[in-house]
């Protein structure tokens, strides 16, 4: 999670696509998606402070943005 551009695997075999995650700090990370080289998707990820509820906001290139929220049991 240090910000290097990996390629994603699917079945074992390459999808065209590479990800690379960065640790912010302890409660915070963000990612990036590319598709044959071209931005398709940056994210944010935020665990809160008991660990317990994770976030993570997906903005698409052109505008749409997702949020998920994952809640510890």
């Amino acid at each position: 999670m240090d910000g290097t551009e990996v390629p994603t695997l699917t079945g074992g075999k390459p999808t065209g696509q590479t990800m690379s995650l960065k640790r912010v700090d302890d409660h915070h990370d963000t990612g990036v998606v590319k598709q044959a080289g071209q931005l398709s998707l940056t994210n944010t990820a935020t665990l809160s402070a008991d660990g317990k509820t994770l976030t993570v906001a997906d903005k698409v290139v052109g505008g749409t943005t997702v949020t998920e929220t994952w809640a510890k049991k």
